[in-house]
């Protein structure tokens, strides 16, 4: 690969972290790189389209829309269009790339043939073929709100075998389910989140009460509530179910308390100083 040629794209300088808790270790940030599929690689795509083992079993544009694959964009969006390809390292010390946006059910001489048109590889070597999702899910109606299957107590569901699409999406659901199946083995009420209380109620709630046409995604389009749900205030819509269920401590709990409590603070002082400018 001639990363030379490429595009940069830089990280953040300070990631966004998931919890409130964690403290950012200051470890460098590696860099990812950019490629563009182009109309050799589209000509390559669209003569090969019968040797796709997923068009061959899904029609054309049934798939899921979240996760097309680049053949059925190619078809889509025709040969001239231009496809971004970010290739992200596997890791600090690996000599791998993983190219992001590929999803693809081609074999690999042609898989081969298809990445080595794009700027800056033609001279690599596919270690890993890419592949394509072909989901294949039990209907979430089928699913209670606790994530339970409605006919055979204590068999709870969550993730892609559920249809959802997405990490996220799939951790906040194997998070539910579990915290739901230790309840019911233990006998104690379970655990349901309201959709004014989180974007995991929101999920839940949709997915186990609405008919979906494909794997669920989590958007915050669906959710009514979204200018109050917001990642700068999780913690404290959730802190003391949290605590309830034995899943963070009291010292912590307390501490998001207290940084509320300057947040307010400092809104007050903001709201007065705004007054007195007026």
């Amino acid at each position: 690969m001639d990363l030379a040629v490429l595009g940069i794209q830089e990280p953040d300088p300070t990631p966004s972290l998931f919890s409130h808790d964690s403290v950012y270790d200051g470890r460098e940030q590696l860099n990812c790189f950019i490629t563009h599929t182009n109309e050799n690689t589209h000509r390559i795509v669209l003569a090969s389209l019968v040797h796709s083992s997923l068009l061959a079993t899904e029609p054309l544009g049934k798939s899921s829309g979240h996760c097309p694959t680049l053949e059925e964009m190619v078809v889509r969006h025709g040969k001239e269009w231009q496809h971004r390809v970010f290739l992200q390292l596997e890791g600090r010390a690996a000599q791998e790339f993983h190219l992001q946006g590929v999803p693809t059910a081609l074999p690999l001489p042609v898989q081969e043939q298809m990445v080595r048109s794009m700027k800056g590889l033609e001279g690599c070597e596919i270690t890993t073929p890419g592949y394509a999702v072909e989901y294949a899910y039990l209907s979430p109606l089928q699913l209670n709100v606790f994530l339970e299957h409605r006919s055979i107590k204590g068999l709870f569901f969550a993730g892609q075998v559920a249809g959802s699409n997405g990490y996220e999406e799939a951790a906040a659901l194997g998070l539910t389910a579990g915290i739901n199946a230790a309840l019911r083995a233990r006998g104690k009420e379970m655990l349901v989140l309201d959709r004014t209380q989180a974007y995991i109620g929101v999920l839940v709630d949709d997915f186990t009460r609405k008919e979906q046409k494909e794997p669920y995604r989590m958007l915050t389009s669906r959710d009514e509530y979204r200018l109050a749900l917001r990642h700068d205030n999780a913690d404290r819509q959730l802190a003391e179910i949290g605590h309830k269920l034995g899943l963070i401590s009291r010292e912590q709990v307390g501490r998001i308390k207290e940084k509320h409590t300057r947040v307010t603070f400092q809104h007050e002082i903001c709201t007065e100083e705004s007054r007195e400018l007026r």
